[in-house]
């Protein structure tokens, strides 16, 4: 992948960024103590439009790296479960990547793993599931019920949503390119990458995957 298709997909990211800090003229964004956002559970047509858009974005550049990871990858059926399990293998720290806002300092896929279904009754183990993507599961449940779940439609969803895209928009970036330049020489609304450094590149610190520690 060129630089230039990398490119592509920040300047896409950027845009849903514009239309997630554009909602800050209408919604309270401030978190409380507890680090929570105040208004978290507001809900509205454009948070579910944020979502939808950041969940579809966030299957396909999830795919892009399983690819990148196993050429044999088959992305066509590919289910949520598949390519947890195979970013997540090799890139287990991801789950510790810090995304920051001028409201809160989050760790969106923090709690991503793969675990077993303890309500499963098909076996003593049960199946195995996705956990940590909460925005994820409530953006399915909206495609398949708009109105019945329209209250998960909230600006927590927008902001998990889109702050968990950004974690993979900058693996995406390191994997292809080796460097967060693109992060670097046009930074997005809403959100900082604390990973990012100068614009002469300078401390620009490597995502957890990538120290020389791992």
């Amino acid at each position: 992948m060129t630089k230039k298709e990398v490119q592509h997909y920040w300047n896409y990211f950027c845009s849903l960024t514009r239309r997630l800090q554009n909602t800050t003229q209408y919604v309270d964004h401030r978190a409380g103590d507890d680090g929570k956002l105040k208004n978290g559970k507001v809900c509205s047509f454009e948070f579910q439009q944020i979502i939808t858009l950041a969940a579809t974005e966030f299957e396909k550049l999830s795919k892009i790296i399983c690819l990148e990871i196993d050429p044999n990858f088959n992305y066509k059926s590919a289910s949520i479960k598949k390519i947890s399990k195979k970013i997540l293998k090799e890139y287990p720290h991801i789950t510790e990547t810090q995304i920051v806002s001028d409201y809160q300092r989050l760790k969106p896929l923090k709690g991503w793993h793969i675990g077993k279904d303890e309500n499963d009754q098909a076996g003593k183990e049960g199946k195995d599931i996705v956990f940590g993507l909460d925005w994820w599961d409530d953006n399915t449940d909206l495609k398949h019920q708009t109105f019945k779940k329209f209250d998960s439609a909230t600006l927590e969803n927008a902001v998990s949503s889109v702050a968990s895209l950004m974690v993979l928009e900058l693996y995406l970036m390191q994997i292809m390119l080796g460097t967060l330049v693109i992060a670097i020489d046009k930074p997005c609304d809403y959100f900082a990458c604390s990973y990012a450094g100068d614009i002469l590149y300078i401390d620009e610190e490597p995502l957890p995957d990538f120290r020389e520690n791992n």
